[in-house]
């Protein structure tokens, strides 16, 4: 019999702990000696247009089994936000989005230009 395991697995709890602690405590050290507008988090958030389940009920033998759903579009179409904020809350720069668009490429309606302000 194989057991399959991940790396995540096979690190312990407790280094992972003391790790996590050791790096809260370095950046408490740290953030008082930065002004915190300039002290930026980010993370990346999926958006899916619409759920649906892919677990259906249906007769034995039966050849297709169909879900209802208000857009085709929606199922097969999602996006990545990825807002920057800073410590004192401000929201910074541009947001960036990622729209996944399932042939790779971006339709022109959807196609956007930047534009140099300056």
């Amino acid at each position: 019999m194989k057991k399959v395991i991940t790396t995540k697995q096979v690190t312990s709890k407790e280094e992972v702990q003391h790790s996590a602690d050791e790096f809260v405590s370095t950046v408490r050290n740290l953030l008082p000696k930065y002004n915190p507008d300039y002290v930026i988090n980010t993370d990346q958030s999926g958006i899916q247009l619409e759920f649906y389940s892919t677990r259906t009920l249906s007769f034995k033998g039966e050849r297709s089994t169909a879900i209802n759903v208000r857009s085709k579009n929606a199922t097969t179409h999602s996006f990545t936000v990825q807002p920057c904020v800073s410590l004192s809350g401000k929201l910074v720069g541009p947001l960036f989005l990622c729209l996944k668009e399932p042939a790779g490429y971006l339709s022109e309606n959807v196609r956007c230009s930047s534009k140099n302000t300056s």
